[in-house]
């Protein structure tokens, strides 16, 4: 009697398990290999424009010949539980549409930045740089440069510049706005007091805002360096300012430069620049001849870890 409560308790248990995947199975999409698909109420919110693929019985047979190739396919695909819930409106008609509104809208206030600097008249360099602590700010006429505590400034193209041999210190910076010069001096400098500290402290940074919540843009080369000496981006609380890199977008359209090429192709071989490679560099990049020395007298050693070093040390 225990005996047949058991095994009949074990077939209902069983027979529930079967009845609840048939239904699943019977309720869910699927391709035509068996793969499970999105359920129908996340297809119908994502997908409405489109509606249901049709699937071409060619696309079927090379699909199959292709899992066949790699052993896949034969068996079917575990059955999932439906997943169902409200999605957002999409902002387009499609999920392409939708993403690209969301980019315009989040990016539209730093895209709007970088028209006004380019239609900008931007103001004569200043003949005479102050050597004071702090921000130094240059009037149009080059008269009058005022000191103040940061570039009260929306969109600005920024440098910095640093003493290696004396610590990783922002030591001087500048930077470029559509109306104003400005240029920065660090206290260490000018109080010659580099070899009082050497740990770098929050107040060695450099201000760059006052509001963090506006958006505001800052241009630079290779503008992840410049990123690091700046004060705000140290504190916890996110801010509105961004950073938009030009040698990323140089690469990006462009490539590497010719010193970038011959460089990663001497790294790729783990060998260094050749020394009929040190003209052209010159002429057409400009770069320092201390830096170039290094990297040639690199080729005594073929070692990449000792070539990287030693490009690490521009």
């Amino acid at each position: 009697m225990l005996l047949r409560q058991c095994l009949s308790q074990r077939f209902h248990q069983t027979f529930r398990f079967c009845l609840y995947h048939y239904r699943l199975s019977s309720t869910c999409r699927k391709n035509p290999l068996g793969i499970q698909m999105l359920s129908s109420k996340l297809h119908d919110q994502l997908f409405s424009s489109v509606g249901e693929p049709v699937y071409s019985t060619e696309n079927i047979e090379k699909s199959i010949m292709h899992l066949q190739q790699f052993d896949l396919g034969s068996n079917e695909s575990e059955i999932l539980d439906n997943i169902e819930f409200d999605l957002p409106p999409l902002e387009g008609t499609n999920l392409n549409k939708h993403f690209e509104i969301i980019a315009q809208k989040q990016s539209e206030p730093y895209v709007d930045l970088i028209h006004k600097l380019i239609k900008a008249d931007i103001p004569p360099r200043p003949t005479q740089w102050q050597y004071v602590k702090g921000w130094t700010k240059y009037s149009e006429d080059d008269q009058t440069p005022i000191s103040v505590d940061y570039p009260n400034e929306h969109v600005l193209v920024f440098d910095v510049e640093t003493l290696v041999c004396e610590g990783n210190f922002p030591v001087l910076a500048v930077a470029l706005s559509p109306n104003h010069w400005y240029s920065w001096c660090s206290s260490r400098l000018i109080d010659e007091e580099f070899r009082l500290k050497s740990n770098v402290e929050l107040n060695d940074m450099i201000p760059m805002e006052s509001n963090s919540s506006i958006p505001s843009l800052i241009i630079g080369h290779n503008v992840g360096f410049d990123r690091t000496y700046i004060k705000e981006q140290y504190q916890f609380e996110s801010t509105a300012m961004r950073f938009l890199d030009t040698m990323s977008l140089h690469i990006m359209c462009s490539g590497f430069t010719h010193a970038q090429r011959l460089q990663y192709q001497a790294f790729e071989k783990g060998s260094s620049l050749k020394k009929s490679d040190k003209d052209d560099i010159t002429e057409e990049e400009g770069l320092d001849e201390q830096y170039l020395s290094m990297l040639l007298a690199s080729e005594k050693d073929k070692d990449a870890k000792a070539y990287v070093k030693i490009r690490n040390t521009q």
